[in-house]
């Protein structure tokens, strides 16, 4: 996903480094509560998580002063990169729990 890496931690916060392990953006998601797995859909711009509250996918919009591939040596703190979540749904029918899941 554009040079970024995501980290979910216990208290449910969706947290976006770049390569250089500097935070571009950190943002609450605990209405998710426990998320169990996570999937980039780079094609579409879509975030796929599965856990206690069922699977959902999150289109999202990446947006920056400079071409992803190079904001790391332009932009090395994130400054310049933004990223919004536009929409989530949950994907049907509800599983309480998913243990894991594969993406076809």
């Amino acid at each position: 996903m554009k040079q970024l890496y995501l980290v979910i931690t216990s208290q449910f916060k969706f947290i976006f480094l770049n390569e250089l392990c500097y935070v571009v953006t950190m943002l609450d998601m605990s209405e998710l509560s426990t998320v169990n797995f996570v999937h980039f859909n780079d094609q579409q711009n879509q975030l796929v998580t599965a856990g206690i509250k069922g699977v959902f996918i999150h289109n999202f919009r990446y947006s920056g002063k400079y071409n992803p591939k190079l904001a790391s040596t332009i932009d090395f703190t994130g400054k310049y990169i933004e990223i919004e979540f536009l929409k989530k749904r949950l994907l049907e029918p509800i599983v309480p729990w998913i243990k894991g899941m594969k993406i076809d």
